[in-house]
């Protein structure tokens, strides 16, 4: 007789395990089974065949026995048993037992074997700090509802701002960009690329109906894994952790400054890493550097060479190793002198200004900072002081002697790595489009306006080895355009037509033509191709088979998309840059009267 298989225990569904099976097996109500997935970094996984009615939530069968060994349940498992005996303890009296049993059920044990389990290399600690910086930030600034939130928004703002400072003291800062969420910041940390999100600094509430256990289970462990990583880079860069706290300047909302991160004289600090531009001629020229040493060790012997490793090495062209070591230190010195953009600036912060963004900028590239309060470095009435960032168009007090500047000025240098002329950031201006360092420049054929002013700026920087502070950044470039004939393709008698119906509608015969001057012009597509003839063009849909034959028609719909969203893009653009046109002349007009 043949045995009648059940559901489930064949196929792949068999490797999937539901989450009320999984908390039967690991005998933990769902707030601990939650907690110990987010420590053990554990994710949901749906089978391939899942209906999409069903909102089940499956994982893996080799997850979950591997939970079944954890360390950590025998915890959850005695603190459940502790808190059985609280009611007995406040029954009975007995406070001092009561208060035991409660510090004990909020204690975590250690998590450093879990850290070390899911991070045995430390850059793959480094890749997960994007999401740990920015719920770290989050908690920073959420306000102390209750005790355990208190507690975790004194310890992440504490985390972040140690993160800060290592920043600050490696000019590792790379991209920092202002949004509507917030402010974006990449940094460049042991060969890694480090993006968080900083919120704006509103007062924040959390919800009651807020998963606490889920927020709490994330905040523990990025905690934990935000220790262990500032400890290895303070320690690399040859700095003392953790630094000490200044609680006078912390009392007097000091910000950064309320940290005095000091040099440890007991420790060398390794050689910063400097991130450097990976075109192909660059890699090839630092991985011959690398192998300078070694080739003492991997020459072979004249006498030893085949005739045909000789024929390879004719062909190889001669490797000039000190061009190439000097190329790598122009680099390198390039990129150093980058970091130092606004080194010997003195700048002073307004009040106004959100103060914690635009001084973490300005010290991650070498500036003098104050502010106004009892700490301060130097008064607003210091005459040394070059830059006042102001965020108002009126102030009661100029002085002569210094740049008074919006804060946007201060991210666009930053990312573009040079220092624009101020003149379009003086207070009371519209400020320039603020580009994203993190988008791409040229997308589909469009290029943003601003774009093609900075590079022109670069390239002055470049040619002439400084920026004039007396260049006009946003005057127009001269492009070609093609003049649009509006009767191209007409008959004589359409043509007549029109002017008839124009001569109805009361216009004038100069009034059309002024019409026809003024529409917008289209301009050359510099990537635009001659159609080939019929039988040169390909057919793929023809071709291809079902599944290819969608995917394809859904690529050619994309960029069918994107071609007339650039095109709308263009459109908006030269109709601004017409009616700024029109109101400048309009200008004139009335000066010259």
């Amino acid at each position: 007789m043949v045995k009648r298989m059940k559901k489930g225990e064949r196929g792949h569904t068999s490797k999937f395990v539901t989450r009320r099976k999984a908390i039967r097996e690991l005998r933990l109500s769902l707030g601990e089974f939650r907690k110990l997935c987010i420590l053990k970094g554990i994710h949901p996984r749906d089978p391939n065949n899942k209906s999409r009615n069903t909102r089940q939530v499956s994982y893996h069968r080799k997850d979950i026995s591997f939970l079944k060994y954890e360390p950590l349940i025998n915890h959850f498992r005695q603190v459940s048993a502790t808190r059985k005996k609280l009611p007995g303890y406040s029954a009975k009296g007995k406070i001092e037992q009561l208060k035991k049993a409660q510090e004990e059920i909020k204690q975590l044990p250690s998590l450093a074997p879990i850290l070390k389990e899911r991070y045995p290399e430390f850059k793959l600690a480094l890749r997960d700090l994007d999401d740990a910086l920015t719920t770290l930030h989050l908690f920073a600034g959420v306000t102390a509802q209750n005790e355990e939130l208190g507690k975790h928004g004194r310890e992440a703002a504490r985390l972040v701002r140690e993160f800060d400072w290592y920043v600050i003291k490696t000019r590792s800062l790379s991209k920092a960009f202002i949004s509507i969420k917030g402010y974006y910041y990449q940094t460049f940390v042991e060969g890694q690329n480090v993006t968080w999100l900083v919120p704006h600094k509103f007062k924040t509430e959390i919800s009651r109906r807020y998963p606490a256990v889920i927020y709490n289970s994330f905040v523990d462990f990025y905690k934990a894994l935000m220790s262990f990583v500032l400890y290895k880079l303070y320690h690399d860069a040859g700095l003392k952790y953790p630094p000490v706290l200044d609680q006078k300047k912390e009392d007097d909302s000091s910000g950064l400054d309320a940290l005095l991160v000091e040099y440890d004289d007991t420790k060398t600090p390794k050689e910063r890493k400097i991130y450097i531009p990976k075109t192909k001629a660059e890699k090839d020229s630092i991985k011959r550097i690398k192998t300078l040493n070694m080739k003492a060790l991997t020459k072979l012997d004249e006498e030893k060479k085949t005739e045909e490793q000789e024929l390879i090495e004719i062909k190889e062209e001669p490797i000039d190793d000190e061009e190439q070591k000097r190329i790598f230190e122009g680099q390198k010195e390039k990129i150093e002198n980058q970091s130092r953009l606004f080194e010997g600036m003195k700048v002073f912060i307004s009040r106004e200004v959100p103060r914690h963004p635009v001084e973490f900028v300005l010290l991650s590239f070498g500036a003098q900072i104050s502010y106004e309060g009892p700490s301060a470095p130097f008064p607003e009435t210091d005459r040394t002081i070059t830059h006042q960032i102001v965020d108002r168009d009126f102030q009661r007090k100029k002085y002569l002697d210094r740049v008074y500047i919006q804060p946007q000025w201060i991210f666009d240098c930053a990312n573009e790595k040079l220092l624009i002329p101020p003149a379009e950031y003086y207070p009371g201006k519209n400020l320039p489009p603020h580009l994203s360092p993190f988008a791409p420049n040229f997308v589909d054929g469009y290029q943003p306006r601003r774009r093609e002013q900075l590079d022109r700026l670069k390239q002055q920087l470049e040619e002439n080895g400084f920026v004039d502070s007396n260049t006009v950044v946003n005057e127009p470039l001269e492009t070609e355009y093609e003049t649009v004939n509006p009767n191209a393709g007409l008959t004589e008698e359409e043509i007549y037509q029109k002017e008839m119906e124009a001569e109805k509608s009361g216009k004038s015969f100069s009034q059309a033509l002024d019409e026809e001057k003024n529409r917008p012009k289209k301009r050359k597509d510099p990537f635009e191709r001659k159609p080939k003839a019929l039988w040169e063009t390909p057919a793929p849909h023809t071709v291809l088979t079902g599944s290819k034959r969608w995917l394809f028609k859904r690529i050619s719909a994309q960029q069918k998309f994107r071609k007339k969203r650039v095109e709308q893009l263009i459109y908006r653009r030269n109709k601004i840059e017409e009616e700024e046109r029109l109101q400048a002349e309009a200008k004139t007009q009335k000066t010259s009267k």
